[in-house]
């Protein structure tokens, strides 16, 4: 079984990639898994909003995420990108570019914190299929 993460700050294109990669592995097969955020997205999202973090909450998933072998896909791109994308789907919590770069620092605390095998992919001038592609080839 392959457990997968995707991650990465708002407007990355996460869910298109996602598909996309779907698509590209047949993932019809009940033993692969994609998980469309996770508990890095939680730590960030409740630093960013002071929501309260519970860390301790979350040891017994990471333990969990760390046996199963869970693998972190964490997608960035150009914050300009990823602010631009923002303000067209209308993301009414992400409006400034400092937002996306406070969402990245954020995701390096997380991932310090709940440290798994993390494979980072640059979206900047690329597909979705290419992309999808990426990933694929890192993960054979």
């Amino acid at each position: 079984m392959k457990l997968l993460i995707f991650e990465g700050c708002s407007g990355v294109g996460k869910t298109s990639v996602i598909s996309e990669f779907r698509k590209l592995i047949g993932i019809n097969k009940k033993h692969d898994l994609l998980i469309d955020r996770f508990i890095y997205s939680r730590y960030v999202f409740d630093k960013m909003y002071n929501r309260g973090f519970n860390y301790f909450e979350y040891i017994p998933i990471y333990i969990c995420l760390k046996l199963l072998g869970a693998t972190v896909i964490y997608l960035t791109i150009n914050e300009d990108i990823s602010l631009e994308r923002c303000l067209n789907k209308k993301d009414y919590f992400i409006s400034q570019k400092k937002d996306i770069s406070q969402e990245r620092k954020y995701y390096s605390e997380a991932f310090s914190k709940f440290p798994l095998k993390r494979i980072s992919i640059d979206c900047n001038d690329k597909n979705v299929l290419e992309i999808a592609s990426e990933i694929y080839k890192e993960i054979i």
